[in-house]
């Protein structure tokens, strides 16, 4: 990648699939799925990690389902441009430790056609916390990838509540006062994960 990698290994850049309709682009990545998942399988192997792949999936496959997707494009940042949706195919590698999801993520980095990361375990002082990676895979569709801890991953969907909490959040009916203790939840969460993790 031509982007200048920042010290924190995060790279700025934009997302731009090569579609900008919605079934077009679940098309491409239908096609796609089969090497993104090997992929996906190889890296796990490759660093020592875990490959896990998404929850509220499209039925038989790991997608992103279009649901989430629409729900999405109402995003600011989206602005209902489905070319500008990174996690249609995503998945995350896991480790025992932040050091090891950092090293494999530098070096991920380094091989691979990056569009866009974001080192959140250096920007974020609160919540969930991992690094995301956007690259190009070789069908043109732009996948997302996390690696991050087990103990971070755990806190989020493992029964920890995390997700839970951030759903709950996005509910428009909920309140200004539920939502700020909701938030201390969970950052109470994902403080104590990290911390576990070998910050």
């Amino acid at each position: 990648s031509d982007h200048k990698i920042n010290r924190d290994m995060s790279v700025a850049g934009e997302i731009q699939q090569p579609h900008n309709n919605l079934d077009q682009l679940y098309s491409k990545a239908r096609a796609a799925e089969p090497a993104f998942n090997k992929e996906v399988s190889d890296a796990a192997k490759l660093y020592g990690g875990d490959a896990k792949f998404a929850s509220e999936s499209t039925p038989g496959s790991n997608l992103k389902s279009a649901e989430s997707s629409l729900r999405k494009l109402g995003e600011e940042d989206i602005a209902g441009r489905p070319d500008r949706l990174g996690d249609i195919m995503r998945a995350t590698l896991v480790f025992d430790t932040i050091k090891q999801s950092r090293s494999a993520a530098a070096d991920f980095i380094a091989h691979h056609d990056v569009v866009r990361s974001k080192d959140r375990f250096a920007n974020t002082d609160k919540g969930y916390r991992d690094i995301l990676v956007n690259y190009r895979t070789p069908s043109g569709v732009i996948a997302e990838l996390q690696f991050n801890s087990k103990a971070l991953v755990a806190a989020k969907g493992g029964g920890g509540g995390g997700h839970e909490y951030y759903k709950e959040m996005r509910n428009p009916g909920v309140t200004d006062a539920r939502k700020s203790e909701l938030t201390d939840l969970s950052n109470k969460l994902y403080e104590t994960a990290y911390q576990s993790s070998g910050n």
